[in-house]
């Protein structure tokens, strides 16, 4: 008898995942006995075919093949040629089935709705390894939201997915039209292909899909999936557009006269996957070789002549960033192309609207006309948008004037204007001011407005509003929030909070810009309420205690109270702790965000950088501010940026000042750490664990090589100079390995002062560390030990930027540990005028003056009412 389903399993060195597998079959309430088995070994090098041998022992449904290693469509195909069931499915052995997984697709198949349906598709669950928390988030959960469904492409196009394990395909359809997977997609759309040349082949795309049928789709703790190794392996690049999307498009052109909506829609969702992490973090672009990324840029630009530019826009299956879908639309297209005008923020303060638009090509003629009267953005800057290794389009950015109607043409036509909400700017409208925005002949005139501060409203209430207010709100919060909100309305708490400075370096310790300028407005301007944020148990807590410093515990409900009703938030850092504490729970703050920054930036951070809800960046040299302010990569214009000086740099200064000449003798050697070196994550840590190979890696022999070199130890003897070792905190569970000599002193991070370090150094081996830059401020060089340099950038989260280390760099480069000692050598004999003069022109402000230049560039900021004690209490939202 013909069973009606046959699970062709492809199978590689996944043995440990197995026992899993078989036993999510063998509990189907739909009958095991009833189902078709076919495993196929391909070419395993651990215990995989042993097992499934051992499996097939046991049920005579189960028959093991065996093949060398051909890939996993190699391996499904030998399946599809053994099979017999009336449909035919390729579940991975490293997933597992819900119980009632086969009975539920059965179900559905035999609903009079689903005589049509070619294909039926069970019910993705991610499946966290690491967790083993099991949660329905995958992209396609949408589709199961009304429960199970017989649906028509034509109709749906977003209701169609590329994953073969969970599909079920009729067998003689597969085989009557020679339906295969193609071996030469290794990596990705493997799944996606197959899945297309089979709907082709219907006159009709009719799917069933199955919400209770769960495929449990697992996340590998050890990240050694296919899946999740595919976006930096070559072959993607090589095959995917290639081997797959093209022949796709090119037959169903040829089959229909055009390519269906579905197909448009699957192709457009793989292809934004890797637009979304090469955004990100680019890491094709920097580590692949440049003809491999042309030839993938060229076939994307072939494919993108058959999807149209609403298929990439409209893409709804995930929300990938509007960058992403914008570049891919319309980079390939012939011609520059600019896209509609966005008004979407307001600075009520300085009286300014934003006006963005995206373009391809030159950037258009623009004309911006306020009150019919021509005028010049105040600040403006022009962000590229690139993709491995290309800029494929751009976003201007400008700040023009509020205050009355605005009209903008490009390339001499008027354009319609309109406004937009955003994930990243710190400025949104509200919903009752984006209906008031009237466009009129399309033009805006932008009302005036004050920024809505979503936790809290300055408004006046008699007691009993406040009362019902706060039995709203114990009906719709926890305990701890209705605590808040009754402390918010204490007049005591609004004096001591409302319109405070709330100042932060980090979480957990101090030493840093924030606690620089805390100081310096105590010492200046006492009458800004200024308050400093740290967590209790760190061990700068007592110390500033003891110093005077008006403390707050991070995390406690004077920190909520602090943080909710604070004017400005000052710090040396940018992380989601600092800038998001609550996530979502209290809305939108109405502080304003300056970053005093952790180091002077010198390449590209902007995947990071640029979704931070930042007001005020400061920077510390010419070529930074440009770089930040200028066209590049960032999202900020001149209104955001300031050439300050971080304050912490004062406070180098000073300790530096404190320093006799005779005690600057240290030769500071800090290297930076590597991602490739991480071993697992320590369970809720930052710090990585041990990593067995760490001291047969480039790395390690690197620096031990430098680090015990008898030339370097004599060197330093002769010219009595003291070596300092600072390794990075990851380094700390090799220091014993490394073997070093007694004459070198380990320093560890962790209540160090890392300035009176600096202060004692006349100069530094490092490879990329911005330590450097604190040298630099003091007239001090530094030898740039970098032997691993292509692939560094390959995989480091900071790409290429403004800074060029054989051009700006404040001492030579090198790649060998003895040729690293050599310039050392040179420098301290005297030769090092050119870095000197380096680090002269790079420090505009070496006057001890960065705090007074960076409380000036938050009062210009324009919101700053730092000594106001509001009379009227803040609420929050129900």
């Amino acid at each position: 008898m013909q069973p009606q389903f046959t699970i062709a399993s492809a199978v590689y060195n996944v043995d440990r995942y197995l026992s899993d597998f078989f036993a999510s079959l063998v509990s189907q309430s739909f009958g095991f006995r009833n189902l078709e088995v076919i495993l196929v070994d391909d070419g395993s090098t651990d215990g995989s075919l042993d097992s499934c041998r051992a499996f097939a022992a046991d049920h005579e449904n189960v028959r093991v093949l065996t093949q060398e290693n051909q890939g996993q469509g190699a391996a499904r195909n030998a399946g599809i040629a053994a099979s017999s069931g009336e449909w035919i499915t390729f579940v991975d052995p490293d997933d597992v089935l819900d119980e009632h997984y086969f009975q539920r697709v059965s179900a559905v198949m035999d609903r009079p709705d689903a005589a049509d349906a070619v294909l039926f598709a069970g019910h993705t669950i991610m499946w966290d390894e690491a967790t083993d928390a099991r949660t329905d988030r995958h992209p396609n959960a949408f589709r199961f939201r009304n429960g199970s469904s017989i649906v028509d492409l034509e109709g749906k196009p977003n209701f169609v997915h590329g994953q073969a394990p969970l599909t079920f395909f009729r067998l003689d359809r597969v085989r009557e039209h020679d339906v295969e997977f193609d071996d030469r997609l290794r990596t990705r759309f493997e799944d996606g292909k197959f899945v297309s040349e089979y709907l082709l082949t219907a006159s009709r795309p009719v799917v069933g899909l199955v919400a209770d049928a769960y495929y449990y789709y697992r996340q590998r703790a050890d990240g050694s999936s296919s899946v999740q190794g595919a976006r930096s392996d070559a072959r993607t690049y090589e095959q995917v557009a290639k081997h797959g999307y093209l022949p796709l498009l090119g037959a169903a052109d040829d089959r229909f006269g055009r390519v269906p909506r579905w197909l448009q829609a699957l192709i457009a969702y793989d292809l934004l996957w890797l637009f979304k992490v090469e955004g990100r973090d680019g890491a094709a672009g920097r580590s692949l070789p440049r003809d491999v990324l042309d030839a993938f840029l060229d076939e994307v630009a072939a494919t993108m002549e058959y999807l149209e530019p609403e298929s990439v826009l409209g893409s709804d299956i995930v929300g990938f960033p509007l960058d992403d879908r914008w570049a891919l639309a319309h980079a390939f297209r012939k011609g520059p192309i600019a896209s509609g005008v966005i008004a979407d923020a307001i600075d009520d303060d300085r009286d300014l609207v934003r006006l963005r638009y995206r373009y391809t090509g030159p950037r258009p003629v623009e004309r911006i006309l306020s009150r019919g009267v021509e005028v010049a953005p105040h600040h403006a800057t022009d962000r590229t948008l690139s993709y491995f290794g290309r800029v494929l389009a751009h976003e201007r950015t400008a700040w023009v004037p509020a205050d009355g109607t605005t009209r903008v043409d490009l390339d001499g036509t008027q354009q319609t204007i309109s406004p937009e909400e955003t994930t990243w700017s710190p400025y949104k409208f509200r919903p009752d001011q984006e209906r008031s925005l009237v466009e009129e002949r399309n033009e805006l005139t932008p009302p005036k407005f004050r920024v809505d501060f979503g936790i809290v409203a300055l408004v006046r209430q008699s007691l009993g509003r406040a009362i019902r207010a706060v039995i709203r709100s114990m009906q719709k919060s926890s305990l701890s929030d209705t605590a808040v909100s009754l402390e918010l309305r204490a007049p005591w708490n609004r004096k001591k909070y409302f319109d405070a400075w709330a100042l932060i370096d980090r979480e957990w310790d101090a030493n840093d810009s924030a606690e620089e300028f805390y100081r310096w407005l105590r010492a200046n301007r006492p009458e800004v309420n200024a308050w400093f944020m740290l967590s209790k148990d760190s061990p700068d807590w007592e110390r500033l205690r003891t110093d005077g410093f008006r403390m707050v515990a991070y995390g406690s409900r004077q920190y909520r109270l602090l943080m909710i009703m604070a004017a400005e938030l000052v710090s040396s850092h940018a992380d989601a702790p600092i800038v998001n504490p609550f996530g979502k729970r209290y809305g939108r703050p109405r502080w304003r965000f300056t970053f005093l920054q952790h180091g002077v930036i010198k390449g590209d951070l902007s995947t990071w950088l640029n979704p931070k809800p930042i007001d005020t960046i400061v920077t510390s040299t010419p070529d930074e501010y440009r770089y930040l302010s200028g066209k590049g990569p960032y999202r900020f214009s001149t209104r955001e940026v300031r050439l300050t000086g971080m304050p912490r740099f004062d406070a180098l200064l000073r300790k530096s000042a404190e320093v006799s000449p005779d005690a600057v003798r240290d030769i500071l050697i800090a290297p930076t750490w590597r991602k490739y070196l991480a071993g697992s994550l320590e369970v809720r840590s930052q710090r990585h664990g041990h990593f067995s190979g760490f001291m047969d890696s480039e790395f390690a022999r690197a620096w031990r090589s430098l680090l015990t070199d008898p030339t370097l130890l004599e060197l330093a003897r002769r010219h009595d100079r003291r070596l300092v070792f600072l390794p990075h905190p990851n380094l700390s569970h090799y220091l014993p390995e490394f073997d070093l000599p007694n004459e070198i002193e380990v320093l560890q991070y962790g209540g160090l002062d890392i300035q009176e370090v600096v202060a004692r150094s006349c100069a530094m081996i490092t490879d990329y560390s911005s330590i450097a830059f604190n040298l630099a401020l003091l007239g001090r060089p530094s030898v740039y030990f970098q032997f691993d340099d292509e692939r560094y950038w390959a995989e480091h989260t900071e790409r290429r930027g403004y800074f060029d280390y054989s051009r700006d760099g404040f001492g030579p480069v090198t790649f060998e540990a003895a040729s690293t000692i050599e310039h050392l050598r040179e420098l301290l004999e005297g030769n090092d005028s050119k870095y000197v003069e380096r680090t002269r022109a790079a420090f505009p402000h070496r006057d001890g003056r960065n705090s007074e230049r960076v409380y000036d560039a938050i009062i210009a900021a324009g919101r700053a009412i730092p000594f106001q004690v509001a009379s009227e209490p803040f609420v929050p939202e129900a």
